[in-house]
């Protein structure tokens, strides 16, 4: 598979998860959990952020330490920030996904 075709393919993924009304974690750690390089990542958002859907950053503390965190988020085109800070326990990984 080509770079285009990944960033594609995974754009497409996301796309669907956002029109299904999901917030999706698209920090850091997701490229690493679909083992994919931080650039198609980076790339395959854009290309949703050109479409309209929202980047959302919240902080948050890491599971298991004291340690806040932030998390880069992206929502619908239609979700504002409180509505995304009310849903914050909803917010999908990617782990479950191939790119």
């Amino acid at each position: 598979m080509t770079n285009n075709e990944i960033i594609e393919r995974l754009a497409a993924d996301l796309r669907a998860l956002l029109a299904s009304g999901k917030l999706v974690d698209v920090g850091k750690r997701a490229a690493e959990a679909l083992n994919i390089k931080p650039t198609k990542m980076v790339r395959a958002v854009k290309k949703l952020e050109e479409e309209g859907h929202r980047i959302f950053y919240l902080s948050a503390n890491q599971k298991g330490t004291n340690l806040q965190i932030t998390m880069k988020v992206l929502a619908p085109a239609n979700a504002t920030f409180p509505e995304v800070m009310e849903r914050r326990d909803e917010i999908v990984r990617l782990e479950g996904l191939s790119a």
